[in-house]
């Protein structure tokens, strides 16, 4: 799961009462493209690959809603108990990874 994901999607940010808020289009084009980069991953055990994948589906579907960042948190801390590297995370967070680490280590 420590694989790097290839893609780049940059989406304006707004933060409104503590929430994240971003162009909803925008962060369905980064679920998208984490589909189409899990797709292509061969695990060892596809079942963990799948529920694993809720992680970061979690973490995208709270970027959708506009979250705040404890929810984020919280969700940033299950994806990296699952094992997934900062790459696929700060991919959906639209940061960089060491950004990522910084903000939600």
């Amino acid at each position: 799961m420590g694989a790097v994901v290839n893609a780049v999607v940059r989406f304006p940010v707004v933060v409104q009462d503590k929430a994240v808020v971003r162009d909803k289009a925008a962060v369905r084009r980064a679920l998208a493209a984490v589909e189409q980069w899990l797709s292509t991953l061969e695990p060892e055990d596809p079942e963990l690959l799948e529920s694993g994948a809720d992680d970061l589906r979690h973490i995208g579907e709270l970027m959708l809603t506009g979250a705040g960042k404890a929810e984020l948190a919280d969700a940033v801390a299950a994806a990296r108990a699952a094992g997934w590297a900062w790459s696929p995370i700060a991919m959906l967070l639209d940061t960089s990874p060491d950004q990522a680490r910084r903000s939600f280590s």
